[in-house]
């Protein structure tokens, strides 16, 4: 795995040194993929800014790359959940099988384009981290600078489904596969560091897996789980949406009862949260 940083690549393990000592706290929030679903990042930001808990960095992966987009452009939950409402902006990622075989992204870009000025990751408001996964070296990347709606495009396209995104010359398919916690992108930088993973593996019932198309995501899903762990156990807290009426919920389009699935998890975990960011401001 490497990390692109002003145009260079670094090493993950040159990362892996102690936090630094700084005066102000620094929250970040690393959010995994999980297409339709991602609505619930927005949820979790919203109760956050009611706990008056301002992340300062943002990592994400496939859906958790756009709302972390959205978030480090500085955007605010409400704003984020009116764009979804309106352009149904995460259905454009929510997977099926294409008519005509592979089809291309392109219409992300061209919508966060309408909500964020700058096409650099450098340029945000906030720092932001995007994995996406290279076909072509085998391996996982983090972007912390480059072309964002590129980036975005590549970290959400799910393979087989969308056709991988070419940048500088390799080929990126969705971040999830190989990292859908890229926490490695933000954790020397920040003090406390939130996850919030959509696709923890769990089990399921098998007559759940009643078609092909069905068991292809179910497969992929298991992959992307598979590759959180790393991530997850860098986190200082990591919360997974709750699975109750998942299925009924998650796989729909209804923007506001995946909203409020986000948030309510975030709120049944509210004194797990308040007590890990309370103690890095009391240290």
């Amino acid at each position: 795995m490497y990390i692109y940083l002003a145009g260079e690549s670094m090493s993950l393990n040159s990362l892996q040194s102690n936090k630094p000592q700084v005066q102000m706290t620094k929250i970040g929030v690393v959010l995994s993929g999980g297409g339709i679903r991602g609505v619930a990042h927005i949820g979790f930001l919203k109760f956050l800014e009611e706990q008056g808990i301002k992340p300062t960095h943002f990592a994400g992966a496939s859906a958790g790359s756009i709302v972390g987009a959205l978030a480090a452009a500085g955007h605010s939950p409400d704003k984020m959940l009116e764009i979804a409402k309106e352009h149904k902006i995460f259905s454009i990622i929510k997977p099926s099988w294409p008519s005509l075989g592979l089809t291309a992204l392109d219409k992300l870009p061209k919508l966060l384009n309408k909500y964020i000025e700058v096409d650099r990751i450098e340029d945000l408001s906030h720092p932001l981290a995007v994995s996406a996964s290279s076909i072509t070296q085998a391996e996982s990347c983090i972007f912390k600078s480059g072309p964002l709606f590129q980036v975005v495009q590549a970290s959400c396209s799910i393979p087989v489904i969308f056709r991988p995104v070419e940048i500088e010359g390799e080929l990126y398919v969705d971040g999830g596969l190989l990292n859908n916690i890229p926490a490695q992108g933000i954790r020397d930088d920040v003090d406390v560091l939130l996850g919030f993973n959509l696709v923890p593996g769990e089990p399921m019932e098998k007559e759940s897996i009643s078609s092909m198309f069905k068991l292809a995501i179910r497969t992929f899903e298991l992959a992307i789980s598979s590759s959180a762990k790393e991530g997850a156990d860098m986190c200082d807290l990591m919360l997974i949406a709750d699975k109750s009426e998942q299925d009924a919920v998650f796989f729909s389009n209804n923007v506001e009862k995946i909203y409020e699935k986000g948030y309510r998890t975030a709120e049944n975990h509210k004194e797990e949260i308040l007590a890990v960011c309370e103690s890095e401001v009391d240290a």
